[in-house]
């Protein structure tokens, strides 16, 4: 059957989707009184779906712009009150004289150039919609294109348009083919608010004196080229051909009556038998069925795979390709194939090795032969540094680039004894070597790789008791990931399963300072990010950190450190704006004695921060309130 409702067009939004602006997948039939729609509140449901009664009017008040672009919910619903995920639209006949919205608040949704509404109809004779254009310079537009064999044509079949700003108006389509499946669009030629109240689907009385197709299926594949007014087809069996094939029809009409009259043997006709509901009209469709006398030649696969995925850049006229193996790959890849000609047949030989090949021999129905050919070439061994810790607990990372030569680099805190690695991850079966400022990783295969290792002191920052806004400039910042001014400050990146992200280091910010009781972080311009701080070797605190949660970090340091901020979050990027580094005047001991008392809180008032102890508050040098 000729799958008309497998329609696929490009994403209208490249921002904050709205649910309506799925591309329709599913034709619905105007006049079939049932659901109406389904839970459009997951910006993941395949909407825009609908069935209608004869006045059904689905009333698409989606308001997510009055919410921003990340609320993904509904605003309302048409008898009062609101939810956050309705189950089905609501229909009402507001074309009867009952009231739109209820209240003096319009329910509605937001047209615009980038927020186009797109419906599958058929059945439908007329369509309506009520809006508004909340503007001058603006036209709102209702078309209509037909489908036809699944293509939306590019003109539309009807369009009507407003563009006076004269509050709420109604546009009408007349006079839709009700045999046709249409696409209605709903728009504007801007990218500013125009509202959407309701949209009508009217559906015409069913005729009963149609006795037409609109289509016909030959083993399931709909005829090229059918066409209602056309009653007879003729269809070329391959040679030797034995088998009737199965023919299926759809009416034009549901109501209609059909008789499918298979063919005896082939060569030979099936026959469709067509009349209308009423009976007066009466019409024949014919299948004609012979068979070729030439055999094929057609010796073509139309599709070859290794280990059940296809071949990159396979090609019918293709017969030569390369696969790799890695080196400690024991199992022998193994390859199948498909035919372009089901009367062809193929043999497979397999590879015995690697290095090796696999061969396809195809023989077409004629006897001639084509052979495709996959080489299995073995790879070297991989000599990949995979993770290096080093004995202060910093984590080295690389920058693959040119400009960095494929460095892996450390740091440590300067006037400290430099670090040497305590720890180190490489390829399976790799051995590793550090000295004079490189490492050398000697492969499975006793191949080597020498990579740069640089080990670098930061001079750590002497604080006061102030809030340091970032800027990208601190040279005792330590982030590969870069400073990013859209996300407020440095940035971090989300875990990964294959430890790509922290082996490049994008997943940490590194802050050295002089010493600190205590330091508040200040979350960047992003969604809250679960992360962990370390300072140095000990994991201090845990909990998120973004544009709506900060966080205090307890330091208890009197000597310079470095504070790591370590990504434990599974998607997206997060950032640190800024840090407040927080002393105490009797310094670090009293401080941390301070912070041992049960009673004991920090907080910001009146934009300072301050120390209640005990119902006693104090400015973070130590002075009484």
């Amino acid at each position: 059957m000729k799958k008309i409702f497998s329609l696929f067009a490009a994403a209208l939004m490249t921002t904050a989707l709205m649910a309506a602006d799925f591309t329709p997948t599913t034709v619905y039939k105007a006049g079939d009184a049932s659901t109406l729609g389904s839970s459009w509140a997951s910006k993941n449901q395949t909407a825009n779906y609908f069935e209608s009664g004869d006045t059904t009017i689905l009333c698409p008040f989606l308001c997510y712009q009055s919410q921003g672009a990340s609320k993904q919910s509904w605003t309302g619903s048409i008898g009062g009150g609101s939810t956050d995920a309705p189950n089905t639209w609501v229909a009402v006949d507001v074309f009867k004289g009952r009231d739109a919205w209820f209240s003096s608040s319009p329910k509605c949704a937001t047209v615009r150039s980038t927020r186009t509404y797109l419906y599958n109809v058929t059945n439908c004779s007329e369509v309506r919609i009520l809006g508004d254009n909340k503007g001058g310079n603006r036209e709102f537009y209702l078309k209509a294109f037909r489908i036809h064999n699944g293509e939306v044509e590019s003109t539309p079949t009807d369009s009507v348009c407003n563009t006076a700003n004269t509050g709420s108006f109604v546009l009408a389509i007349n006079s839709l083919n009700v045999a046709d499946t249409f696409r209605i669009v709903v728009t504007t030629n801007t990218d500013s608010n125009s509202n959407l109240y309701e949209i009508a689907f009217i559906s015409a009385p069913a005729a009963t004196n149609v006795a037409t197709l609109k289509d016909i299926a030959v083993d399931g594949t709909s005829l090229e080229g059918f066409s209602a007014e056309v009653l007879t087809y003729n269809v070329e069996l391959p040679y030797g051909a034995t088998v009737v094939p199965t023919v299926t029809a759809t009416p034009t009409l549901s109501n209609e009556h059909v008789n499918i009259t298979p063919a005896v043997s082939v060569p030979g006709a099936t026959t469709i038998a067509v009349s209308s509901a009423d009976s007066t009209v009466s019409l024949t469709y014919t299948v004609n069925f012979t068979v070729s006398t030439v055999q094929s030649t057609d010796a073509t696969l139309s599709s070859l795979k290794v280990s059940n995925k296809a071949v990159s850049g396979f090609r019918a006229d293709s017969l030569t390709y390369t696969y790799s193996v890695a080196y400690l790959d024991t199992v022998i890849p193994q390859i199948s194939a498909e035919l372009n000609d089901e009367t062809a047949s193929l043999i497979i030989t397999q590879a015995t090795a690697v290095p090796g090949a696999a061969t396809v021999l195809v023989t077409a129905q004629a006897g001639n032969t084509l052979t495709y050919t996959v080489n299995f070439v073995r790879l070297d061994a991989e000599k990949n540094v995979k993770e290096i810790m080093m004995n202060n607990w910093y984590y080295a990372y690389q920058i693959n680039d040119s400009a960095h030569l494929d460095t892996i680099y450390a740091h440590y805190v300067a006037g400290t004894p430099q670090p040497t690695i305590y720890n180190y991850v490489v390829s399976e079966g790799a051995s590793f070597a550090s000295a004079n400022n490189q490492i050398v990783v000697t492969g499975a295969d006793n191949t080597t790789r020498s990579i740069p290792f640089a080990v670098t002191p930061v001079t750590p920052y002497v604080a006061g008791n102030d809030t340091i806004w970032f800027d990208g400039s601190e040279n005792y910042v330590i982030c590969p990931y870069g400073f990013d001014t859209s996300k407020g400050g440095f940035k971090f990146s989300k875990t990964d399963t294959d430890y790509s992200r922290e082996w490049a280091g994008k997943t940490h910010v590194d802050i050295f300072l002089a010493e600190a009781d205590s330091i508040y972080l200040i979350g960047g311009n992003t969604t809250n990010r679960k992360v962990k701080v370390r300072i140095n070797d000990v994991v201090t605190a845990e909990g998120n950190l973004g544009s709506s949660a900060n966080m205090w970090v307890p330091v208890r340091r009197s000597a310079p450190f470095c504070m790591s901020i370590i990504s434990s979050q599974s998607s997206g990027d997060g950032a640190v704006k800024g840090i407040v580094v927080v002393h105490v005047a009797q310094g670090f001991t009293g401080c941390r004695d301070i912070q041992s008392e049960d009673t004991v809180r920090k907080y910001i008032r009146n934009g300072e921060i301050v120390i209640e102890r005990n119902g006693i508050i104090y400015s973070v040098t130590g002075q009484k309130r």
